[in-house]
């Protein structure tokens, strides 16, 4: 948004100035993609369009830009030209044609700074600047020179000198040159000045480290030009799985990226490695960053890589063909203005992956290398650079002023550039080939699977293979769900709308809920094992690194996920084999879930703990240093009785790797698991991969479980621990002063936020009292009719019977009407807080995302200044008491109008993806989820469109929002003095500048 300083200084003249100069016809571009007759769309652009007076005394401000390229300095024309732009219509694909009358506000602008790119150096421009427009005139650029790029091709952008700005301008960028994080630091060796910055701030939790090459924009027009960016893919693609495998092997590293992307709206390409490690061990984290990536520069990638990550890139290019025209229209959109900006050749998905397929047939190693040399210039050169060298274009690091124990985080500008100076002298080797498994399992073994998968199911009856009541209509949505001869469940469904793609969601109930309740399950440690999952990887005799590039090879994604009710693996990938060989991304994937569930198979790792351990602990720090984060976990705890289940908590040091194994793999017994598969196969090879795979999996067996118990897939689940519900009576209720919580965070800028939570029903509308939602309102309405007739009329015996509508007795009914009731909650809030009592501009209402938990609970966010803060957490408490109470303002029909058609807008958009219908048919197959049904998908929009007004007034008794049920918390940030000892620029730039920040739901899932 800006500065406070600078929006607090706009005029309602400054304002309508901007917008009669920039929005107009003439200075923009439209964009349309569907399925629509270009013809009548040029037409209808037209009429709506055509006109719209163009003001002269406007356009003759802005200097005309020859095209799109000029952006970056290449298309020639400059911004010298004083011509108006004209307004183009585009038809039948002359999208050139309305570019080249376009002008950019990169170019000239006074409403924006100038572009003052430093390039990286070398075989790059060292600067270049854009023309601006000033108070009495347009600067021209004093100087232009060129130079060449390492493959011969001239830059996008020549070399030239700043241009002359206004007084007022001139003297803030004189200013902000001045300021010591832009002035360069001597490099040790060579005394060449390198832009390194250091930024402390006490809020800061990790160190991060970020090293930027800036370089021109190199446009696609050309086989050429698109050979050397799949070369740059492939040696991007090798160097981010080094960069993962190292950061598992050194556990300083929580993220660590190297990219090269190109940017419109910087109008350049950025060549970034960037980095997030434990502010305690920064110097270990930016050496093996560095080394690395120099590692690449120098060396290259290995002849294996090349053959992998070609294979990688082609099968990625193939899922977008095969996607053809199930692109989302929105995707395409952003694609082609990217494009466009960018000045690259539009490709639709086939064209491309024919263009991508014969690039891959013409590269080799002695190309992508010298193409790996090129990207990581900037950082071998680093060593010791001259003026011919490459350098970065600025090297950045964030880092608190103290660690978590007091201890201060001594860093600057010099030593900074000195430990990366030196991490880019260290001695380094090639990177040594690596054998990777075509399939994780041989013929032998899979035979020995699918005998034991089928003797299992031969020694159980039909009978005993329990199926939910929810999964007996799988049938109506096209799905097959059956359970295994081990107990474990699984539902195939076999979808198209993603052309070969899949995904499967391997569900195990209980979660962080049965911690410390379980016999054997220690506080702390299913989350801490979830995690060690994810960091681990390593299934004997396999290397966690063959795995991860088996995983590589086929594009496979996998996430762990560990939520207060369940534990869930993800998997995505595509399903047709890899070029090079091998089993598909289906087999594949159910093979690594195997792996996973198979007791002794998965190689639980100290180190991979090790990582774990710190990665939630710094998440947990990084969340109570926050002023949401903190507010949050304040208010649970008082709401949730101090339960630190349901909180952000640091990991336990005392917890051993055999306590998190015992943790997970109890959660992980055959018939406390469900695997849902969806995606373009055919069902009856899914279902029999499905019987193979899952079914042969063994129980784990501890001296704590039971193969009589029953699982917690079917188990009566526990309930939301509310603290109005403790059956603790001697544990007195949290008084009213308690129930507002009120905390401050020490930071520089001043903010606010304040949470409203309550109970309510879970997902499925299941209360904490363990009835079903349209009882409870049936209970109520009778309880409230036999009071009236009590006081009254009509008594006794002859009093009416209350009438179950049959649209409540759809097992969907709670869920969707609330998921309508938290749409009109939204829209009511944003109507009365923002637009009538404009005390903020940010609102939020959510219910928690819990299908097996009896209950949950509501949420209500809301920004504001600190002076408001109380203000709008009353109006919201008054918002939501109304709409409660049917005398005061209840729902209208127009709120539940918009409410329906976005909802089941979203649902069917969303039903083009597997993933979603993994997560509908996540559950089905659990007894202690009579909530989610395959009903649900079938008979979604039918429900949606019965739900009355009248409806949601009654489910809105049980969203609690009782003074002694609900508790509140008002967070603000800031210091007494916030400009104190400050200079006018670092005052004006430290003020509060709200943009972009967002606070950490309590959603779950």
């Amino acid at each position: 948004i800006g500065l406070e300083y600078q929006i607090k200084a706009w005029t309602v003249k400054d304002v309508t100035e901007y917008h009669k100069t920039h929005y107009r016809p003439d200075n923009a571009l439209l964009y349309v993609v569907g399925d629509v007759d270009p013809k009548h769309v040029v037409d209808e652009i037209t009429k709506a369009f055509g006109d719209v007076p163009v003001d002269a005394s406007v356009s003759e401000k802005q200097p005309a830009a020859k095209g799109v390229s000029t952006l970056f300095g290449g298309g020639g024309g400059g911004g010298g030209g004083g011509a108006t732009p004209t307004t183009t219509v585009v038809a039948d694909g002359a999208l050139e044609d309305a570019v080249s009358g376009s002008s950019s506000l990169k170019e000239q602008s006074r409403h924006f700074p100038p572009v003052l790119h430093a390039w990286s150096g070398g075989p790059y421009d060292k600067t270049a600047a854009v023309p601006v427009v000033v108070e009495d005139g347009i600067a021209e650029p004093a100087t232009t020179t060129t130079t060449t790029t390492t493959n011969g091709k001239r830059p996008a952008n020549g070399l030239r000198t700043a241009p002359t700005l206004s007084t007022s301008r001139a003297a803030l960028a004189r200013e902000l040159m001045e300021r010591p994080e832009v002035t360069p630091t001597a490099h040790p060796v060579t005394d060449v000045p390198v832009r390194a910055h250091v930024f402390q701030h006490e809020m800061l939790q990790t160190f991060s480290f970020h090293l930027f090459a800036k370089r021109p924009v190199e446009p696609v027009n050309s086989f050429e030009d698109h050979r050397l960016y799949v070369m740059r893919r492939v040696a991007l693609a090798a160097l981010q799985v080094r960069l993962n495998v190292m950061a598992r092997d050194e556990p300083v590293f929580s993220f660590v990226e190297f990219n090269h992307l190109d940017s419109a709206r910087e109008a350049c390409a950025v060549c970034s490695l960037d980095m997030t490690a434990d502010a305690g061990r920064w110097k270990d984290a930016v050496r093996a960053a560095v080394r690395e990536t120099r590692r690449m520069g120098t060396y290259g990638i290995t002849m294996s890589e090349l053959e992998r990550f070609s294979q990688a890139l082609v099968t990625d290019s193939e899922q977008l063909a095969a996607m053809g025209d199930q692109l989302a229209h929105a995707d395409q959109v952003t694609h082609l203005m990217e494009t466009l900006a960018c000045d690259h050749v539009f490709m639709d998905p086939a064209a491309a992956h024919a263009a991508t397929l014969a690039a891959i047939d013409s590269i080799t190693l002695e190309d992508v290398n010298r193409v790996a040399a090129d990207l990581c210039a900037h950082v071998v050169d680093l060593a010791a650079p001259t003026t011919d060298t490459t350098t970065p274009s600025a090297i950045v690091a964030c880092a608190p002023t103290t660690l978590s124990n007091g201890q201060p985080v001594d860093i600057d500008n010099a030593e900074l550039l000195a430990v990366v100076a030196a991490a880019a002298a260290e001695p380094i080797a090639p990177e040594p080939e690596l054998v990777v498994p075509k399939a994780l399992m041989d013929d032998a073994e899979i035979a020995a699977l699918a005998a034991t998968a089928q003797r299992m199911s031969a020694s159980v009856t039909d009978d005993e293979k329990h199926l939910s009541p929810g999964a007996r209509n799988a049938a109506r949505v096209g799905a097959r769900a059956k359970t295994l001869g081990n107990g474990a469940r699984v539902v195939v469904k076999s979808l198209a709308n993603e052309a070969q793609r899949g995904a499967i969601r391997l569900t195990a109930a209980g979660g962080r809920s049965i911690e410390g309740i379980l016999p054997g399950i220690k506080s702390g440690a299913v989350m801490l094992g979830a995690r060690t999952l994810q960091e681990g990887g390593a299934f004997a005799p396999w290397t966690r690194e063959q795995v991860e590039l088996f995983c590589v090879d086929r594009l496979i994604m996998v996430e762990v996920t560990c939520t207060d009710e369940a534990l869930f693996v993800d998997f995505q990938f595509p399903t047709p084999p890899p070029r090079s060989g091998g089993c598909g991304g289906l087999e594949a994937a159910l093979q690594i879930a195997h792996k996973i569930l198979e007791p002794g198979a998965f190689v639980w790792e100290a180190d991979a703990l090790d990582r774990a351990r710190l990665g939630l602990a710094q998440q947990h720090e990084t969340s109570l240093k926050s002023m949401e984060g903190a507010a949050q976990d304040a208010l649970l705890s008082t709401l949730l009785d101090g339960d630190e289940r349901f909180r952000s908590v640091a990991p336990d040091p005392d917890l051993t790797l055999e306590d998190v194994e015992r943790a997970v793999m109890t959660l992980f017994r055959p018939d406390n698991v469900e695997v849902v598969v969806v995606g373009d196969f055919d069902a009856d090879d899914a279902e029999q991969l499905a019987d193979a795979y899952i079914g042969s999996v063994q129980p784990f067996e501890t001296a704590e479980t039971s193969s009589d118990a029953v699982p917690l897939a079917d188990a009566d689940a526990p309930a939301v621990p509310l603290y109005y519900a403790s059956d603790d009576d001697d544990k007195p209720a949290p008084t009213a002063d308690e129930r507002l919580l009120r905390l401050h965070v020490a930071d520089s800028d001043p903010r606010a936020v304040a949470y409203l939570a309550g109970g309510a029903p879970n997902r499925a509308g299941i209360l904490a009292d363990g009835r079903r939602l349209v009882d409870a309102v049936v209970e109520r309405l009778a309880g409230s009719r036999a009071s009236s007739n009590t006081n009254g009329n009509n008594g006794g015996a002859d009093a009416p019977q209350i009438q179950i509508p049959e649209r409540w007795r759809h097992p969907l009914f709670a869920t969707v009407a609330l998921a309508l009731l938290q749409e009109v909650i939204n829209r009511r809030l944003f109507s009365v807080v923002r637009e009538k009592r404009q005390l903020t501009y940010d609102a939020n209402f959510h219910l928690s995302d819990h299908d097996r938990l009896k209950g949950g609970w509501y949420l209500v966010s809301v920004t504001a200044s600190p002076a408001n803060a109380d203000a709008a957490l009353e109006a919201c408490r008054d918002t939501l008491e109304a709409l409660a109470a049917p005398a005061k303002h209840p729902p209208t029909r127009d709120n539940l109008e918009s409410a329906r058609r976005v909802v089941i807008n979203r649902h069917l958009a969303d039903l083009a993806a597997n993933k979603y219908w993994c997560d509908c048919l996540a559950g089905v197959t659990f007894d202690s989820a009579p909530g989610v049904t395959a009903d649900g998908l079938a008979d979604f929009v039918d429900v949606a469109n019965k739900v009355t007004v009248n409806d949601l007034v009654a489910i809105l008794g049980f969203i609690d929002v009782a003074a002694d049920h609900t508790v509140a918390c008002v967070a603000t940030s800031g210091a007494d003095d916030e400009t104190q000892g400050l200079s006018p620029t670092d005052a004006a730039m430290g003020a509060g500048d709200e943009h972009g920040r967002s606070h950490v739901s309590l959603r779950r899932r």
